[in-house]
């Protein structure tokens, strides 16, 4: 199984008696590029730099030359390497790599291209004796100097001496050769543009010089005009004559390439695993997880100590340790199937809950708890050791995850329904080999529909049996389970983080600890505004939101309990119903209707004035009260205090 050699070679290169092969293989794979790619650009006719002005270090025949180099060191490095006789990539390695064909083509790019030139002139540059008409147009133009030098003093012995002009002879390998005269800054001419019977024809000025074209000039560019040209054209006839010797080995070429990009995955794997502490898992055909001492393998990068936590969890058993439709499901995920039996345990673990549930406090870990299971579960899947003391994990085709909510205005779903959809695609891909995890599903609508969504969906998902996939959750419905919603059951398990309160603490960060260990049994409550507290939440928000929530706890209705009036409307609405009920109990046939409504008035000012009076004397007794208290406790504050 792919798994297992995966596992198996990552043991080998993390031997401490191979550590200096280890460094060796990391040396030679560093500069080592994905040879595919720079197949095909030679098969395109791209043989130079990436164009950006970084020379032939960049370029295909450099890249090709180091591949067969260190590919080659590599072979010879595994050949050193302790017990790997069985290691799969060492065996392909010796196999696909052949020795003869690349020292064929490092000998013949290293033999025709000269990369110190190649530098200096950023472009493709053939080495001198690989061609011999190539060699003569070389020597011709590295000859030009000086045949220049010579034809100016054949042009300056024509011009009259009494002139004292002076000349010189260039080469542009656009224009050719051309006679170069001082300018008079007057005239804007030359003093010399030639006789009568041989004019020099113009052709452009600079700020010093004219350049003209004469008989001389014409005569060079029959004979040498075009060297330059021809001397790149030729070139170019090498190179490619050389890209299709190359190309003849593209097949070994390209299986090698692939070849060192599973080596370096496997190394990168093995400097991971020694890095960061990891351990090699225990890959089973049993549909059940089992990790001790598990891990984040990032979290704990930012923490001064991570708690590490066991998880067991198993899934449906169906009918047999690996079914066709298991087989299948694998299959379809990716995962190699022939060698599986050979992995199975004696028994199958049919005794453990397939779900767990977390509840508890914010911030005390439970979606590090989910994830890092998650994680351990995917690395052992790629062949990686992982982060834990130990682990012994059951063959997985799929990973579902209810965690993060992604919203972007680009979308028209709001929070919730993307929740929804995520746990719907979930729902229906999981198998009982899947591992599904649900964190906080339904929080995102009115509390009673989220926890009715919530409770419905593990349900379901208990009801599967041997079909059930293995499902770790966490929610803060804590009614689901005080209302005897979901009921215990052999495969339900409930867990919490746990944490350590301190309710006669004086400061709210002080009346809660977390421990971030996993703990069986549910938490009694979520310390939501304890949480909020150490958020910088006001600590009258905080003190209303625990009435609110001991209320609700209690049962109460809110509605009622948030519509108290202050005393003063409470009062003015109890002065409302006496008169009224004075209007209703006085008999008005024999009495003034005027004196009837003064005396009315005049009953319900004098008990608002005795209401208000009360209310002054009780104030006064309360200050009054307070006062001897404080003055109490200097007294006991002095007796302590006097020697």
């Amino acid at each position: 199984m792919i798994i297992q050699e995966r596992l198996h070679t990552i043991d080998i290169l993390l031997r401490p008696d191979n550590s200096d092969n280890l460094d060796a293989l990391i040396k030679h794979l560093k500069p080592i590029k994905n040879l595919r790619t720079i197949l095909i650009n030679l098969r395109k006719g791209v043989c130079t730099g990436d164009g950006r002005g970084r020379g032939l270090g960049r370029s295909t025949w450099a890249n090709i030359r180091q591949f067969v180099f260190h590919a080659l060191k590599i072979r010879d490095t595994f050949q050193e390497f302790l017990s790997a006789e069985e290691v799969a990539i060492r065996n392909k390695i010796f196999a696909k790599f052949e020795p003869y064909h690349f020292a064929q083509v490092g000998r013949k790019i290293s033999e025709t291209i000269d990369f110190d030139e190649s530098l200096l002139q950023h472009r493709t540059v053939v080495k001198a004796g690989v061609d011999r008409q190539l060699d003569v147009m070389r020597q011709t133009h590295d000859g030009m100097e000086n045949l220049l030098a010579e034809v100016a003093d054949v042009i300056t012995a024509k011009i009259p001496a009494h002139l004292g002009v002076t000349v010189n002879t260039v080469f542009f390998p656009q224009i050719g050769f051309l006679v170069a005269t001082p300018l008079e800054a007057e005239t804007n001419y030359a003093l010399w543009e030639g006789s009568s019977e041989d004019p020099w024809e113009r052709m452009f000025a600079t700020e010093n010089a004219v350049y003209y074209k004469s008989s001389e000039m014409v005569e060079m560019d029959e004979h040498f005009g075009d060297i330059y040209s021809l001397i790149c054209d030729r070139e170019i006839e090498i190179v490619h004559s050389l890209a299709q010797d190359i190309l003849e080995h593209e097949q070994i070429l390209n299986t090698a390439s692939d070849i060192c990009g599973e080596l370096d995955a496997l190394v990168a794997l093995a400097q991971g695993a020694k890095h960061y502490n990891l351990v090699r898992p225990t890959v089973t055909d049993d549909n059940t997880i089992n990790i001790e001492g598990g891990r984040h393998i990032l979290h704990e990068l930012l923490v001064p100590s991570f708690v590490a936590n066991n998880v067991y969890i198993v899934g449906g058993q169906g009918n047999s340790s690996l079914t066709v439709e298991d087989t299948s499901s694998l299959e379809s995920s990716g995962l190699e199937t022939e060698d599986l039996q050979s992995e199975s345990s004696s028994s199958l673990a049919s005794d453990g809950p397939s779900t767990l549930i977390l509840t508890g406090p914010n911030h005390s870990g439970k979606s590090v708890y989910l994830k890092q299971t998650a994680i351990i579960v995917f690395m052992t899947h790629i062949g990686s050791f992982v982060p834990a003391m130990r682990a012994t994990i059951g063959l997985t085709d799929k990973i579902l995850t209810r965690i993060a909510t992604r919203e972007t205005v680009s979308r028209t779903q709001s929070s919730f329904m993307i929740d929804l959809q995520q746990i719907s695609l979930a729902l229906s891909l999981a198998t009982r080999r899947s591992l599904l995890i649900v964190d906080e599903f339904g929080k995102g609508t009115e509390s009673v529909d989220g926890a009715a969504l919530a409770c419905g969906v593990f349900e379901y998902l208990l009801s599967l049996g041997k079909e059930n996939p293995k499902v770790l959750g966490a929610t803060h419905y804590h009614e689901i389970f005080e209302n005897g919603f979901l009921q215990p059951r052999k495969g339900l398990q409930l867990g919490h983080m746990e944490v350590r309160v301190d309710p006669h603490a004086l400061e709210a960060e002080d009346q809660i600890t977390y421990l971030y260990t996993f703990r069986d049994g549910r938490s009694s409550s979520s310390y939501g505004t304890v949480c909020a507290a150490m958020n910088g939440i006001p600590p009258d928000i905080i003190a209303r939101a625990e009435d609110l929530s001991l209320l609700a706890a209690r049962g109460e209705d809110l509605v009622t309990a948030c519509a108290m009036m202050p005393d003063e409307e409470l009062f003015q609405l109890e002065e409302a119903e006496r008169v009224a009920r004075g209007f209703l109990a006085a008999e008005v046939d024999d009495v003034d209707p005027r004196e009837l409504l003064n005396d009315v008035l005049n009953s319900s000012l004098l008990d608002e004035s005795s209401y208000f009076t009360k209310r002054e004397e009780s104030t006064a007794l309360s200050t009054q009260i307070m006062s001897t208290t404080e003055m109490d406790h200097e007294d006991e504050t002095d007796y302590y205090s006097d020697p």
